[in-house]
């Protein structure tokens, strides 16, 4: 009877461990989202671009961060409308090659990601 108890409370708390990472994750995740829409929209409009197609933001939260822009509009494609930016931002703790997302092939692997547009303001004249 002891033994279950004790594997219950291993489980119980393997699994509060691994909640509090998926949070981690998600955190480290909208924080690289934050940090991606501060880079594109800093610039002047019309010179507004992604910082690199791939970029490494390292460590947060313990959690390696990867994010990843593609720009999907020009702003002179429609009038009255800015550069539109896709931003999707991947977070977790086993990364392969130093990116996410890492190879997921232990239990203890944790992933979030953001998926984002951003628009820059009008550049029309």
């Amino acid at each position: 009877m002891a033994a279950v108890l004790v594997s219950v409370a291993n489980q119980q708390e393997n699994s509060f461990v691994l909640t509090l990472e998926e949070s981690q994750a998600y955190q480290a995740a909208k924080a690289g989202a934050e940090w991606g829409i501060f880079r594109i929209r800093s610039a002047a409009p019309a010179a507004a671009t992604c910082p690199a197609a791939v970029n490494n933001l390292g460590l947060v939260n313990g959690m390696t961060v990867t994010l990843r822009c593609q720009q999907v509009l020009d702003g002179n494609a429609e009038p009255n409308m800015g550069k539109i930016f896709k931003l999707t931002v991947t977070a977790c703790n086993q990364p392969v090659s130093g990116l996410c997302p890492g190879a997921a092939v232990e239990a203890s692997y944790v992933e979030r990601q953001v998926v984002l547009l951003t628009e820059t303001e009008d550049i029309a004249p």
